[in-house]
């Protein structure tokens, strides 16, 4: 069995090992959105 970081079901994308943080400013938002922003991007 493999392992994934990110699986799709339907419209849902399941993600592990993904925190949200800026590394570039060491903080992470309070709002969800702004964490998952990088995320979205790969």
């Amino acid at each position: 069995m493999g392992y994934s970081r990110a699986a799709v079901d339907n419209s849902y994308v399941f993600a592990s090992g993904y925190t949200g943080s800026d590394y570039q400013a060491m903080s992470i938002s309070n709002y969800i959105l702004e964490q998952a922003e990088p995320f979205s991007k790969h």
